[in-house]
């Protein structure tokens, strides 16, 4: 599973083993390159990309894995609309800053032994890409989300 998200360079990175192969960039990396491409295109240049990771970790606990493992909730809003107050949300220029921070995320999890891995996750990640709009009469509003 990770190997598929993260690709085989940071897989690699993480084991020891890395190489510089571009055959396999994960799909994390390969979703960014394409949003940020897109984000090039005129009718898009006034968006902006925010990323969030949180982590959820047993019976529903949910914790900001990009603000020191913050406890955060998850609610509803009027418009039946999903939302985590509290949940840091940070600007990324490039698909390399995205995974720099899935990195940084990475780190925070709570991992355990398991009889097959070491080092295994004991809870889900997800990260949350907001495309804010910077500009004209509603700047800094949502335009998109996606986890």
């Amino acid at each position: 599973k990770t190997y598929t998200m993260m690709g085989s360079n940071i897989t690699g990175i993480n084991a020891g083993t890395a190489t510089n192969d571009e055959s396999n960039l994960g799909l994390y990396y390969l979703a960014a390159l394409e949003i940020f491409e897109v984000l090039k295109e005129p009718e898009y240049r006034h968006l902006n990309v925010h990323v969030s990771l949180f982590e959820i970790y047993g019976g529903g606990k949910l914790f900001d894995l990009l603000n020191e493992r913050k406890q955060i909730k998850c609610l509803e809003d009027s418009k039946g609309k999903v939302c985590f107050p509290g949940l840091s949300e940070h600007p990324c220029h490039n698909p390399e800053s995205v995974m720099e921070l899935i990195e940084q995320g990475a780190e925070s999890r709570s991992t355990g032994t398991t009889s097959r891995n070491a080092d295994s996750s004991r809870s889900h990640a997800v990260m949350q890409l907001k495309l804010i709009k910077n500009g004209g009469r509603r700047k800094n509003v949502e335009h998109s989300r996606f986890s």
